[in-house]
């Protein structure tokens, strides 16, 4: 799936915090696909200044990411979960279009 730096860092910041042995190492291998490598770091002239993520707007910043079968369903349940919360925000819609309803589709 193709990912940009803020779709990448927002499913970062949705993987739980902790779980089962299991959830554990599916956790660890969502997050070594999602971070950033150095490389990346440098061509997007990535920062991070005071928590806030700045990169450069005018690049295309795109990057297929292959994502577990099990990761992807964490995804689309945390979705689910902030819909039913009333809590998902625009930072949210090209997620649910990728992970809940992938053909366009209201659920």
């Amino acid at each position: 799936m193709d990912f940009t730096i803020a779709e990448r860092l927002h499913l970062y910041d949705m993987l739980p915090k902790e779980g089962n042995i299991t959830m554990v190492r599916v956790i660890s291998e969502a997050q070594a696909v999602l971070g950033l490598s150095s490389d990346e770091l440098e061509r997007w002239s990535v920062e991070n200044e005071e928590g806030t993520v700045r990169w450069n707007g005018e690049l295309d910043t795109t990057t297929d990411i292959e994502l577990t079968t099990t990761a992807r369903s964490i995804f689309a349940k945390e979705l689910k979960r902030l819909d039913g919360e009333g809590k998902l925000s625009l930072i949210h819609l090209s997620l649910w279009d990728k992970f809940v309803s992938p053909n366009g589709q209201t659920q």
